[in-house]
C-alpha cells in the first residue's frame, strides 16, 4: 500500500494522513501517519492542530480568511483619551486615521459646544473600545501618537464613529471640521 504525502490532499474534509501497510518492505524512514476517514476527519487526533484559529490562519496564509490583514498589529485598549485617541496596554497612544472628533479640553476647543460634543464622542468611543482588543495598521505619526486605521469587532472604528455622528471625515493637510456651528 502506498503512503499518501501530506500535500496530496485536495481539500478540506479529505483524509490527509494514511497509515502505511505494516507488512510493507519500504525503505522510507519516515514514520507512518495516522489514518483518518473522510467522515471523521474533524475528530482525527492527528488533525487536532487544525482546531486552533492561529493554525487555520497559517494554513490559509495569504487568503482573505485570515482575520489580521498583512502589516496589521493587535493590542488591548487600556483607556480612551477622547473621541479619536486611545491608549493601548503597551502604553502606545493611537490616533484614529482619517477622522476628527471634537476636542474636550477648553484650551484646544474653539467653543463650549465643541467641548460638549467632544465629551459625547469620548463616551461613544469608550463604549466601543474599553478593554477590547483592536487591530490597527500604522499610517503615520502625529504629536507623539501613532496614526492608524483601527478595526474593532470586525468594523472600521473611524467609519463607525462617523456613522454615529460623533466624528467627521478628515484627511491630513485639509482644514479640520468646524464643531461650533
Amino acid at each position: 500500500m502506498r503512503v499518501k504525502e501530506r500535500g496530496e490532499a485536495a481539500g478540506m474534509g479529505v483524509a490527509l494522513f494514511h497509515r502505511a501497510d505494516p507488512k510493507s518492505t519500504s525503505s522510507d524512514p519516515r514514520p507512518p501517519f495516522v489514518s483518518c476517514s473522510t467522515k471523521r476527519a474533524r475528530y482525527c487526533p492527528a488533525m487536532t492542530w487544525l482546531r486552533s484559529p492561529s493554525s487555520i490562519c497559517l494554513l490559509l496564509m495569504g487568503s482573505v480568511a485570515c482575520s489580521t490583514p498583512a502589516g496589521a498589529e493587535t493590542g488591548q485598549v487600556r483607556y480612551v483619551t477622547d473621541g479619536d485617541t486611545f491608549r493601548l496596554e503597551s502604553g502606545e497612544r493611537i490616533r484614529i486615521a482619517n477622522i476628527d472628533a471634537p476636542e474636550i479640553h477648553a484650551r484646544q476647543a474653539k467653543c463650549r459646544l465643541e467641548i460638549e460634543r467632544g465629551e459625547a464622542a469620548s463616551e461613544r468611543a469608550r463604549a466601543l473600545l474599553d478593554g477590547k482588543v483592536v487591530t490597527f495598521k500604522r499610517v503615520g505619526h502625529s504629536y507623539n501618537r501613532t496614526v492608524a486605521r483601527v478595526r474593532v469587532d470586525g468594523r472600521d472604528l473611524g467609519e463607525a464613529l462617523i456613522a454615529m455622528g460623533v466624528a467627521r471625515p478628515w484627511l491630513r493637510h485639509h482644514p479640520k471640521p468646524d464643531w461650533c456651528s
